[in-house]
């Protein structure tokens, strides 16, 4: 099963495909992490290479995958995965907070629904992190600091291009409470508060010790 929501940039060109093309020959000798890397439980984070490996997806039993990219790349996902497509290319001039509500209720209806979701773009380094950390200060209440610090804490390579962390800092301010609240009435008080408290206790357990262990080590 397909959702394709695919949108976005439309203006595609020979030389953004021969990068394309040669970004993919390169990833598939080069190994970014060992894999996809669990962020939240059922909620993981990782590259093209990883989504397209049948046996991370049985092992993390990978039910719903959101896919960023710039263009669309002809792969097979398992039968019966449900897929989101976003189109975008990883620039710093691109607004991805365009695409923050559609891709944040995506991955929080997997959750909710118990199954697990995977994120991903080219590499798992900007866009798709771009958009885990959007989740987190969405979902869990984080600032923009404390989300993406707890995203590299569990994937050390991510790194969001500068447009795109000045977005999230902005997104931060107001229109992340107001998405909190428009989901919170989506799947119900109850429902959402219960998996707000989950994954509040999980985040700030990682980021407890992380702050410890700076404190000592300085």
């Amino acid at each position: 099963m397909s959702l394709d929501g695919s949108r976005g940039h439309s203006s595609s060109t020979e030389d953004r495909e021969q990068n394309v093309g040669n970004k993919l020959k390169y990833l598939k000798n080069f190994d970014l992490t060992n894999g996809m890397c669990e962020i939240l439980p059922n909620l993981y984070l990782g590259g093209l290479r990883d989504v397209t490996d049948v046996n991370q997806i049985a092992k993390n039993k990978i039910e719903y995958v959101l896919t960023i990219l710039d263009m669309k790349i002809e792969f097979t996902f398992q039968k019966n995965m449900v897929v989101k497509r976003i189109r975008i290319p990883d620039s710093p001039s691109e607004n991805i907070s365009t695409f923050f509500s559609e891709a944040i209720q995506y991955i929080h209806e997997a959750r909710i629904r118990g199954a697990s979701v995977a994120v991903h773009c080219l590499a798992g380094v900007s866009r798709s992190a771009t958009i885990v950390t959007a989740y987190l200060i969405t979902v869990c209440g984080l600032t923009f600091f404390n989300a993406l610090s707890f995203v590299s804490s569990k994937r050390p390579a991510v790194n969001p291009n500068f447009g795109f962390r000045m977005q999230l800092a902005k997104y931060e301010k107001t229109p992340a409470s107001h998405e909190r609240q428009r989901l919170r009435e989506l799947f119900t008080p109850a429902v959402f508060d219960r998996q707000w408290q989950l994954d509040r206790i999980a985040t700030r357990a990682k980021l407890v010790f992380s702050y410890l262990t700076v404190f000592v080590l300085n």
